[in-house]
Parts: structure tokens; C-alpha cells; sequence
């Protein structure tokens, strides 16, 4: 009996699409196995039926018969699960939720990009004023040190620029930002310092100290400035089309690079593009590999969900408390941890895919649009931008086509 299904399995993909096979029909032909699994542990009544007509040895043509009827359920609920995958993927992008939800969603992911946008904010102004102010200081410093040369006035206590360092040094230990205002009212204090007490060794060694603190300063915030670039355009597309999820938003970054690097509206010639690539094998694979695992991932996210409710509605209404339970609470939480943080995860996935395949076969969407090759950047984007207005808005522009090659 077993025997023959795994050999029906073996022949799937000749009959199924790998798409179909991988994003839909495993993840149905998986859950059906575990709710049977359960179903055979808990109901006596079907441990009774599975143990008669499944687990005992009959003739070919009855356990033939059987596997049919198994085959066609898996392949009946397999489509049922793949026409639902878009809607699936919409849900838990949110742009199908109530207006209410979706509200709050996009309230609290964009009160998310504005702190990224803040801090980056932050980094930049720091390493620009320093570049701003770094000729001053320097010549600040040095007018300072000729005028104390050989003049000094014994005090008591250490330096305050000497313990504004310290404070400084804390934070370049701990690899935490060092503000502008910081640095300025260090160095205003060094220079104070010395025009009071005089060149000492102590102060001499800390004008040193303060030019290294401002150089990892400056390096410090550009690395900060770039490492939350990227989080946010791997988190985020634009503020302007925040979505109310995690995955909505990682399902926008194309769009947003595609946009921000060409002025071109993906969603305007996806279909183009796909044609493109999958004249390319290599790349025709590798995208639809991006899409089938996501459907997989997404499927088994709804799969878990429906079948934990059930099953917890099933223990209650049976008495059976600690399943009713364990069920509320172990499948959303298992949904949640695993089957959603790989969609997103795969999501991100399948839009660096998309990205990459859109920056090495925009020109060949281009030919097959019958519109010219641009000559640089610039002149891309003019067209891009031209095409959106033109076809996807309806102006009345004079685009112009070029003769086919083929």
C-alpha cells in the first residue's frame, strides 16, 4: 500500500508543474498527513477505518482504488490551496484588511521608518558638520597652542577637556555614536583649557586624544549612516506607500528600488519583464524557485492556521481542555515564528530576485517595447518616467517606436 504511494509521488512532477508541486501540493499533501496522524491517535473510529483499509495488506485493484481516492483528494485540495495562495498573499500583505486595521498597521510601521529616517538623519549631520567645522578647529587649536607656548599656570584638579574625553571614550567603547554637540564642546573646553593652564604635557597629549576621537566620530556615523540606509530599503519602500504589515512592506521594495533608481513603475511592464526572462533559463528557474517557496511558505502559514482552530475547536467541544489549549496557542505561535517569519524572510528573497533580474533585462524590455536604448542614466529615466505618463496614465505623448529587429 505504502509502497505504491510513494511510487505515485515519485512521478508527481512529470504530471504537476514544479511551481504547483512545491508551493501547493506538498504543503497540502503534508498538513492532510498530520491532521490524519492526529486524527488516527485521537478518534477510535478512525484509527479503526485506517487500520482496516490502510494498514492491511488487500488485493491491487482495492488498494489501487485506494490510492486514487487519496490521490484525488490531495489534488483536489492542492488546487483549492493554489487558487487561494493570491489571496493569501494579499491578507497577509494587508490590502485587504478594514480600513480601521489597516490604519493602525501603517500608523506603527511608518512611525518605524520615521525612526530609521531620524537616526540617519542623525549620522549624516554629525560627519557633515565635522567636515564643516574640521578646518576651524584645527586652526582654533593651533592659534591656541602658539599663544600658550612656554606659558604655564599650575592648577589644581584635572582638565575639564581632559574629563569631557573620558566621557567621549565611554562611548567609542561601547561603539555608540558620538554627537556633534559633544565633540564641540570638547573641543571649545580644550581650547579653554590650554588658553587657562597652558600647554602642559596632559593637555599636549589630549589634543592628540580629541583628533582621534573626532576621526571615529566621522567614521562611526558614516558606517551608522549606511548600516541604516540599508535596514530601512530592506525594510521598507517608500513612506508614501506604507503598508500595514512586514510582509506588505518587504512586498513594496522592488517597486521602491526600481522607482528610485529609474523612475520606472515595475507594475507597469512586469508582465514585460517576465516574458523577458524567461527566455533566459537560468533566470526563468531561479525566479520561479523565489516564487514557488514563497507560495510554500505562505501556504503552510494559512494551513497551520486553519488547522490549529480546528483542532482547537474540536477539543473543546469534546472536553478535551489541555488539546483545546495547546492548540490555541501553540499553533498561532508556531505560525507566527516559523511559517511567517520564512514568508517574510522568502518575500525579501524574491524581491532581491526581482531587482536584480529587472537591473540585468531592462534594456531587452526596452527592445521588446520597441522603444530605443538610452545612452546614460539620465536619459533612462526621461524614458521610464515618459512610458509611465504616456501608457500608464494615457497623456498624449509622442513616443516613439523603433523598427522590430526580428
Amino acid at each position: 500500500m505504502m509502497s505504491t504511494l510513494f511510487t505515485t509521488l515519485n512521478s508527481l512532477q512529470q504530471v504537476f508543474s514544479r511551481a504547483f508541486l512545491i508551493g501547493a501540493f506538498i504543503p497540502t499533501l503534508y498538513f492532510l498527513f498530520v491532521n490524519g496522524l492526529i486524527l488516527y491517535l485521537w478518534s477510535w473510529p478512525v484509527h479503526h477505518w485506517m487500520e482496516k483499509h490502510l494498514f492491511t495488506e488487500k488485493e491491487l485493484a482495492y488498494q489501487s482504488f485506494i490510492v486514487a481516492v487519496l490521490f484525488f483528494v490531495v489534488w483536489v485540495h492542492s488546487y483549492i490551496v493554489n487558487a487561494l495562495t493570491p489571496l493569501w498573499i494579499r491578507t497577509l500583505e494587508g490590502r485587504n484588511w478594514p480600513k480601521f486595521f489597516q490604519q493602525a498597521g501603517v500608523q506603527y510601521h511608518a512611525a518605524r521608518f520615521r525612526e530609521l529616517s531620524d537616526r540617519i538623519n542623525t549620522a549624516v549631520e554629525i560627519y557633515t558638520r565635522i567636515d564643516k567645522y574640521l578646518p576651524d578647529w584645527h586652526k582654533t587649536v593651533l592659534d591656541a597652542k602658539a599663544t600658550a607656548q612656554g606659558q604655564i599656570t599650575p592648577q589644581d584638579g584635572i582638565p575639564a577637556a581632559v574629563a569631557l574625553l573620558e566621557e567621549c571614550s565611554v562611548l567609542k567603547r561601547e561603539d555608540q555614536l558620538v554627537q556633534f554637540a559633544q565633540l564641540k564642546a570638547l573641543v571649545d573646553t580644550l581650547v579653554a583649557d590650554i588658553q587657562s593652564r597652558g600647554l602642559t604635557d596632559e593637555l599636549e597629549a589630549a589634543i592628540g586624544d580629541v583628533t582621534e576621537m573626532i576621526t571615529y566620530a566621522k567614521d562611526r556615523s558614516q558606517t551608522e549612516h549606511s548600516r541604516l540606509l540599508t535596514d530601512r530599503n530592506m525594510e521598507f519602500g517608500d513612506e508614501e506607500m506604507m503598508a500595514p504589515t512586514k510582509f506588505g512592506n518587504i512586498g513594496l521594495l522592488a517597486q521602491a528600488y526600481v522607482m528610485r533608481a529609474y523612475h520606472c513603475n515595475l507594475a507597469l511592464i512586469w508582465g514585460a519583464l517576465q516574458r523577458v526572462v524567461k527566455k533566459d533559463q537560468a533566470s526563468g528557474d531561479a525566479l520561479q524557485a523565489c516564487k514557488s517557496l514563497l507560495d510554500f511558505f505562505v501556504s503552510s502559514f494559512w494551513l497551520s492556521l486553519v488547522c490549529s482552530t480546528g483542532w482547537a475547536i474540536a477539543f473543546a467541544c469534546y472536553g478535551e481542555i489541555l488539546g483545546a489549549m495547546l492548540s490555541a496557542t501553540l499553533g498561532p505561535l508556531l505560525c507566527w515564528v516559523l511559517w511567517y517569519g520564512a514568508a517574510v524572510e522568502q518575500y525579501r528573497v524574491f524581491q532581491n530576485e526581482i531587482i536584480t533580474l529587472f537591473s540585468a533585462f531592462r534594456f531587452e524590455v526596452l527592445s521588446g517595447l520597441r522603444s530605443r536604448t538610452p545612452i546614460n542614466l539620465a536619459e533612462e529615466r526621461v524614458l521610464w518616467r515618459a512610458m509611465e505618463f504616456g501608457i500608464g496614465d494615457g497623456q498624449n505623448l509622442n513616443l516613439s517606436y523603433q523598427e522590430s529587429k526580428s
